[in-house]
């Protein structure tokens, strides 16, 4: 089984056309079925801080599982990132994994690195 995370960020035309803005951003988790992997159960949340001792989380996705396909992925719901959303952003990716002898795993990781909310206040 492979997984990944990351965050995606909606842009905006900005005053200046040539310009654009953040608009939204929410956090995605995918996994891949591999080898002795009979299906896999992926969920993700979107965390804020702007500095220590203030993150928080900011969205949490539903529960998508494989099944029979050779994948799964889901998204946390759109977050606003003008005004008060935290300066620096992250996602928390949850998998299960059922193998085909029936045993059941499970595994969190974050992102490897934040990213950075690119609107005026940060």
């Amino acid at each position: 089984m492979t997984a990944e995370t990351w965050g995606e960020t909606g842009w905006i035309p900005d005053v200046d056309p040539e310009f654009v803005v953040p608009n939204n951003t929410q956090g995605v988790v995918r996994a891949l079925k591999q080898s002795k992997v009979l299906r896999v159960a992926v969920r993700v949340e979107l965390w804020g801080a702007d500095g220590p001792g203030t993150e928080r989380l900011l969205a949490s996705s539903g529960t998508v599982n494989s099944g029979t396909a050779a994948s799964a992925q889901v998204k946390t719901p759109e977050v606003d990132v003008r005004g008060t959303t935290p300066c620096l952003l992250w996602t928390q990716a949850f998998v299960s994994i059922r193998w085909t002898d029936n045993r059941l795993s499970s595994v969190s990781f974050y992102m490897p690195v934040g990213y950075y909310n690119l609107d005026a206040h940060c």
